[in-house]
């Protein structure tokens, strides 16, 4: 059996009256295929083991093939062997199929699925996983199936793994309440943000007859910059939401890490205003929240004149997903812009809008909640 340190992290020990178990005693590695009909599942790092279809988040296509996928079933073990070292394990607790590529472990044993779902899914057995790991490639890890299979579990009594379980999925519950409703406040706020960046364009010569706000060329207030990658850099992606960072700290589903020591790829830097060169009609503009590398098809750029990056990524987000800025583009096809050509696109006018205060309120919305909060 492997080793696991007493120290079950941030200083605490794990009790000494709970007993000591390696993997392959708990549950039976199988690859059981060819059940096409059965629902598709996924493992996700935040999540565990969800229906793919409940997510809007993983664009992994599913193959047409369906034989390839494994058959598994509530309570058994899953994981993603090349993410485990980011968390990307979970007990099921429905049947279905998932990727030929995961490893399965059936369950003979008689512990609490739960408390096991909690447990192997803690930071500590992430770490775990992560010190099992191999790289394949840079950025790329593969958890060892060998290692994997005499990993030590530790097993208190089984009334408490209940009562452990029963107590962190009451918690969790109420901490998910908690935060529904924070993000439901910073969603209006969002929207009343978006609300009256449009009340300017409103009054501008972009729509008005009798415009009261000037408008001005974009290449008056965004340069676009070439700047060499960053080494040993993250991978930057601006998303849809508007929201331009590290995927690992979006912690998304579905992207491949493509990334390699040859590709290619531009440095960004915190508060470049990001255009995506093909998805940004469907919003995927803002202002960097991260250093790193990003694809050569964005336009990366900085504001000039004093004007503000958050603002300026906003302004356009919006005039983009209300489908303004398309008519600076080329239309490839259906629901597909072209946003590639700079100098097409500088050509786009926007309205001038100098609320210092409406400015600072793009800026992060979450602020302003904490602010009426406190």
């Amino acid at each position: 059996m492997g080793s696991l340190s007493t120290d079950c992290g941030q200083g605490l020990k794990w009790p000494e009256d709970w007993r000591t178990a390696p993997l392959w005693s708990l549950f039976e590695r199988v690859k059981d295929v060819g059940h096409p009909r059965e629902e598709m599942l996924s493992v996700y790092r935040d999540h565990g083991v969800v229906r793919k279809e409940e997510r809007g988040d993983n664009f992994n296509a599913t193959a047409e093939d369906r034989n390839i996928y494994q058959l598994v079933d509530s309570g058994w073990f899953i994981v993603n062997r090349m993410k485990a070292w980011q968390g990307a394990v979970g007990i099921s607790t429905m049947r279905g199929i998932v990727s030929g590529h995961y490893i399965c472990f059936k369950p003979r044993h008689h512990e609490d699925s739960g408390f096991l779902n909690w447990l192997l899914r803690s930071n500590r057995y992430t770490l775990e996983y992560s010190r099992i790991s191999r790289g394949v490639r840079p950025g790329q890890l593969e958890v060892d199936n060998n290692d994997l299979r005499v990993l030590p579990i530790r097993l208190p009594e089984i009334e408490e793994q209940r009562r452990i379980s029963d107590f962190l999925h009451g918690e969790t519950h109420r901490i998910d309440e908690v935060l529904r409703k924070k993000q439901r406040l910073i969603d209006l706020m969002s929207e009343s943000i978006d609300s009256r960046i449009l009340e300017h364009v409103g009054s501008s010569p972009l729509v008005s007859m009798n415009p009261s706000v000037a408008e001005r060329p974009i290449k008056r207030i965004l340069r676009k910059v070439s700047r060499p990658p960053v080494i040993e850099g993250e991978l930057v992606t601006a998303f849809r939401n508007g929201r331009v960072m590290a995927r690992s700290l979006r912690r998304t589903e579905g992207f491949t890490n493509a990334a390699s020591e040859t590709a290619v790829v531009q440095g960004i830097g915190i508060d470049d205003v990001v255009i995506h060169g093909l998805d940004g009609f469907a919003g995927s503009i803002g202002a960097s929240e991260s250093v790193g590398n990003g694809s050569p098809v964005y336009h990366v750029c900085v504001p000039v004149a004093g004007a503000d990056p958050r603002f300026v990524g906003r302004l356009l987000r919006v005039l983009a997903v209300s489908g303004y800025l398309a008519l600076y583009a080329v239309s490839t096809r259906e629901r597909a812009v072209d946003f590639r050509n700079w100098q097409l696109l500088v050509r786009f006018r926007y309205p001038m809008y100098l609320l210092l205060r409406s400015v600072r309120s793009v800026k992060n919305p979450s602020t302003r909640a904490n602010a009426r909060r406190s």
